[in-house]
């Protein structure tokens, strides 16, 4: 949009269309983006800085715009998270829906040439969303208004901190059964599983109520169960069982 709208501008358009297809994300979650594009359409010699401090004024009541941080902190790809029009293994058949589907994902992500890059985007992913908490939680305090687009960005760390410590939980089971049983590697990794899962389940809970304020009931339970799928955890459950038995 940064570039696209100003170059436009440049060559005499004035009318744009700017659209999102949220594919089931909540529409508040879209806001900064819409009114962002919104912004340079209308004047395209604003700045984003200037921008996020006029947005976070008037839709969180805030006196700057730090809480811009938490929108850049929670963007990221998130392996088993994927946005729905990633479903697509190939990129050309949007009809085959398997690519939705953990064992689909995990055949994909397990490959020699993928998995690096998967654990890699996990471990941030699990840093960032921690650290966009800290920072919704301490603004949320001087916050007036905004209230529920704050909880969904709640909401959104706390899914990809769980969805990530289910992922590296995986990954790091497989490791432990490639490379032959450690002990004590096999004790810790066994231990945290309790905590893991909770945590998921937690996580899955809120995303489902906290969605459904808003939503499309069958849509809200279709996307909930897609996000957590629960064969996820069960995979899990197996490879816990499989390794200390």
């Amino acid at each position: 949009i940064e570039t696209l709208v100003p170059r436009m501008n440049g060559e005499g358009h004035r009318e744009f269309i700017v659209t999102n297809w949220m594919k089931g994300s909540p529409h508040e979650n879209t806001h900064y983006g819409l009114a962002y594009a919104a912004d340079l359409c209308w004047n395209t010699a604003s700045s984003r800085a200037d921008f996020e401090r006029r947005y976070a004024g008037i839709t969180f009541g805030l006196p700057d715009g730090s809480i811009h941080e938490v929108y850049d902190l929670l963007s990221l790809p998130l392996p088993y998270a994927e946005p729905v029009q990633n479903h697509m293994p190939d990129r050309l058949n949007r009809f085959n829906l398997s690519g939705l589907r953990f064992p689909t994902k995990w055949k994909l992500y397990t490959t020699p040439e993928r998995e690096p890059k998967v654990i890699e985007q996990l471990e941030a992913g699990l840093a960032r969303a921690k650290k966009a908490e800290e920072l919704i939680n301490g603004l949320a305090a001087g916050a007036t208004r905004g209230k529920r687009q704050l909880d969904l960005l709640r909401m959104s760390a706390i899914c990809i901190q769980a969805k990530a410590r289910l992922g590296l939980a995986l990954h790091a089971g497989r490791r432990l059964e490639s490379e032959g049983k450690n002990p004590q590697a096999l004790a810790a990794w066994s231990a945290s599983q309790a905590s893991i899962v909770a945590r998921w389940r937690a996580a899955k809970r809120k995303h489902h109520d906290l969605l459904l304020v808003a939503g499309f009931a069958p849509c809200i339970e279709f996307l909930n169960e897609l996000m957590f799928e629960p064969a996820e955890v069960e995979f899990l459950r197996n490879m816990n069982e499989r390794l200390t038995g």
